[in-house]
């Protein structure tokens, strides 16, 4: 049973991933013409995922394939809103060009987001820089692990990360 507010305020939902089972990843392929994979959740939490959507006023998609798909399961009320880089933060000014390539992840480190990967590739192309900024339970595990193959900058709450 859904607990609800006395009071209806709208909600904006977003959709950043597909979630399901083995039954919505078919459906899922079928809509899109392709294999589909989803994270897998209990009924109970797609249950409750499903309530969400479904109570939702608006529901915006971070990607234009996730807005199909969502537009295929809740209407009309599913648009699609890019994930966008704040340029106070992340811009050129004052810095030099650098002749190493630089490889930038941005997430939590949770082992979901296969962080293990940016260090396989960290240790295949020494000759490039790798940066990831986020936080996360597997922080500390990671720049153990990491030396100097890969940066996990901490943020300062300046506007800037520490390197």
């Amino acid at each position: 049973m859904a607990i609800r507010l006395c009071r209806r305020i709208p909600v904006v939902a977003t959709i950043e991933g597909l979630i399901g089972n083995p039954d919505l990843e078919r459906e899922y392929s079928e809509w899109a013409g392709h294999e589909v994979y989803c994270q897998h959740v209990d009924d109970y939490g797609l249950q409750r995922w499903n309530e969400i959507y479904d109570d939702a006023k608006h529901i915006i998609a971070i990607s234009p394939f996730l807005a199909k798909m969502g537009r295929q399961q809740y209407g009309d009320k599913v648009s699609f809103l890019p994930l966008g880089v704040d340029i106070s933060i992340f811009h050129d000014q004052g810095r030099t060009s650098s002749k190493r390539m630089r490889i930038i992840s941005a997430g939590r480190l949770e082992s979901h987001k296969r962080p293990e990967l940016m260090m396989l590739l960290a240790d295949k192309y020494p000759q490039a820089d790798f940066i990831w900024f986020g936080e996360g339970s597997l922080r500390e595990l990671l720049i153990k692990q990491a030396a100097e193959r890969v940066c996990f900058p901490q943020y300062t709450g300046t506007g800037h990360a520490e390197f």
